[in-house]
């Protein structure tokens, strides 16, 4: 397989991709999270269209315990199964690796859940948690806590878990 082409734009840089950003969520998860008073992450676009190609958003404030939380990562439909997911995992831990972890909630209902978790594997990082909750539409949802630095001392709770992406 080719190495994925692809232009980073980081923080500052996100507010030109704000409306891509809400459609892409929309089609994908049917509703967006994309929070634009508070925009921070990473988005790998095509050097030439600028079109999305993958990103992962997350709160430009840290954590309570010096965390950053990803609370959304996603790779665009058109471009998947190409190396953009474990562009965007690579990326994202080399922008906000100086926090003390990255933390990142996958619910095991979305059909990319195994492959999402071995490229997170492969990356270095490991599950913390799992545990079930009740979703606004009521179905129940089971979600993987995966952490860059997991502190398997110290219990997780749901509490501790970024939105779910």
């Amino acid at each position: 397989m080719e190495e994925p082409v692809f232009a980073v734009y980081v923080a500052g840089q996100l507010e030109r991709f704000s409306i891509e950003l809400i459609g892409l969520e929309s089609r994908i998860f049917g509703e967006s999270r994309v929070d634009l008073e508070d925009l921070a992450g990473v988005v790998l676009a095509h050097p030439l269209t600028q079109e999305i190609l993958a990103y992962a958003l997350c709160r430009s404030e840290t954590r309570p315990d010096g965390s950053l939380a990803v609370y959304t990562l996603a790779v665009n439909p058109k471009y998947r199964h190409r190396g953009y997911g474990t562009a965007l995992i690579a990326q994202l831990t080399e922008r906000y690796g100086y926090f003390s972890d990255l933390v990142i909630c996958v619910p095991q209902m979305i059909p990319e859940y195994r492959s999402l978790i071995q490229i997170l594997a492969r990356a270095g990082f490991r599950a913390n948690y799992q545990y079930a909750y009740v979703d606004p539409s009521q179905a129940r949802t089971t979600t993987t806590m995966i952490r860059r630095n997991p502190d398997f001392s110290t219990p997780a709770s749901p509490a501790d878990c970024c939105n779910v992406i």
